[in-house]
């Protein structure tokens, strides 16, 4: 069976942290696999619902390869020994003990009932993020299980890791969707500020839509920029390094936005490959800190090497540990601003 999950991180659910192995391994222990169950018992696609259509592709794969699967109860054996054998062993599987669900650790977030999820945040330049949330029902579902709405509270952190707001609680109805500017959510906050902003659900059944998305947005008509992003928050350790293939291109300035999501500060090499010559400097972020961060100015190295040499290139961070991490890329000719979420 073909695996179209990450050939990096081997993940096929990156929220519950499920590698395809898993996945494949929590099929075989179904009498009759199907995506319901198997969102009930394991909660895969149940948080931000990213693996949904690849978890129900390789199911599909699955039963097509196991056809004796669509047959929920096991066909009793003939006679009496094996009749008793098989009476023994469904006693067994009554008498094992359950399963511990897993629990995933959600920090020491201000008061988040069921999901506690972030994305970085900015106001500076010309330039800001907005945060967008939709409350729609599952396709599965006849109504949105999260019932007449959803609410949530909004915490904003700055650069140097300090709280500087926490937002009124705000609900969002069935079947809305929501664009909330930094006024809107923290009018207490005034001028530029650099940052990560977290989401506390409170008493929410399940994300679905609700996963929140960042949108880097103009405030000035010098330049142009939309660019949406989505959350990126994590307690675990990325088996890998976030890398940006493409760090120098012509006529265009890339920049890095990186919050540290966890209370632990984060120390890192970074490095960058150019015309055949590689760079190294070192960056460090608070615990909850952030950086906005044009890579020419790590390197300063690199302005002396010809435009036309600074591209194909490679820049990577070195540390596994787990940020919110995006580069956004500004075109010097037309004007306009284009984001990556890592």
């Amino acid at each position: 069976m073909e695996k179209t999950t990450n050939v990096q991180t081997g993940y096929l659910c990156h929220c519950l942290r499920i590698t395809a192995e898993r996945y494949e391994h929590m099929l075989d222990e179904m009498a009759c696999p199907n995506f319901p169950d198997m969102k009930k018992e394991h909660g895969i696609g149940s948080l931000c619902s990213s693996c949904e259509y690849e978890a129900k592709g390789v199911l599909q794969e699955y039963m097509l390869l196991h056809p004796e699967k669509t047959v929920a109860k096991a066909k009793r054996p003939e006679g009496l020994r094996e009749e008793l054998g098989f009476a023994w062993g469904e006693i067994k599987k009554r008498l094992r003990p359950a399963k511990k669900k897993r629990v995933l650790d959600h920090s020491q977030s201000t008061g988040a009932k069921v999901y506690h999820t972030g994305v970085f945040f900015m106001r500076r330049g010309g330039m800001e993020s907005h945060l967008v949330v939709s409350n729609l029902a599952f396709p599965e579902h006849p109504a949105n299980v999260n019932g007449a709405s959803a609410s949530f509270r909004a915490t904003l952190y700055g650069h140097d890791g300090q709280k500087l707001s926490t937002s009124r609680p705000i609900a969002v109805a069935d079947n809305q969707t929501l664009e909330l500017s930094p006024s809107d959510l923290f009018p207490d906050v005034k001028g530029d500020f650099t940052g990560g902003l977290y989401v506390d659900y409170q008493e929410l059944t399940q994300t679905g839509s609700l996963r929140p998305y960042g949108v880097m947005v103009s405030t000035v008509p010098d330049f142009r920029a939309r660019c949406h992003y989505h959350d990126k928050f994590g307690l675990f350790r990325e088996p890998g390094f976030f890398q940006n293939t493409s760090p120098f291109e012509p006529g265009q300035k890339c920049w890095m936005a990186l919050a540290n999501c966890q209370r632990l500060q984060y120390d890192t090499e970074v490095h960058a490959k150019v015309d055949g010559r590689k760079f190294t400097a070192k960056l460090s972020i608070p615990p909850m800190g952030a950086a906005w961060l044009k890579l020419e100015d790590l390197f300063p190295e690199v302005a002396h090497i010809p435009a036309e040499k600074r591209s194909p290139a490679l820049f990577w961070l070195e540390n596994p540990q787990h940020v919110m991490l995006y580069f956004y890329w500004f075109n010097e000719v037309s004007r306009t601003w284009m984001g990556q979420h890592h």
